[in-house]
């Protein structure tokens, strides 16, 4: 089911410029996973944010209760206060991010953020 939605949302927001993202929360999924992670860039010898999904405008977060406490919060995270913590850093998240979408075996959740 969860690929099906997958499919079908990503196909038509993708032209309209709306990011898209599907996470399958496994029990090794780590919150740099989902919230992106510094990367050492040999050329100018510095480190350069990646970001992770969370970054989508539409986040598709499927079997959520199978993730660990700490990435489920940095999920939580993203989802109230509109950042995400790399490193003890706060990065704001894209300013028209604003929709998550729970699945579970038997349920679709879908949580949408006011937008300032």
């Amino acid at each position: 089911m969860a690929k099906t939605l997958a499919q079908s949302i990503s196909g038509p927001h993708h032209e309209h410029g709306v990011a898209f993202k599907r996470i399958q929360f496994t029990p090794d999924l780590m919150p740099g996973d989902i919230t992106g992670t510094p990367v050492y860039n040999s050329r100018n010898h510095e480190f350069e944010f990646r970001e992770g999904p969370l970054f989508a405008n539409i986040v598709l977060a499927d079997e959520i209760n199978r993730a660990p406490a700490k990435t489920q919060a940095a999920l939580f995270e993203a989802m109230e206060e509109r950042q995400i913590t790399s490193r003890k850093e706060p990065t704001a998240c894209r300013k028209h991010s604003s929709t998550v979408l729970f699945l579970s075996s038997w349920s679709i959740i879908l949580t949408s953020r006011k937008k300032p």
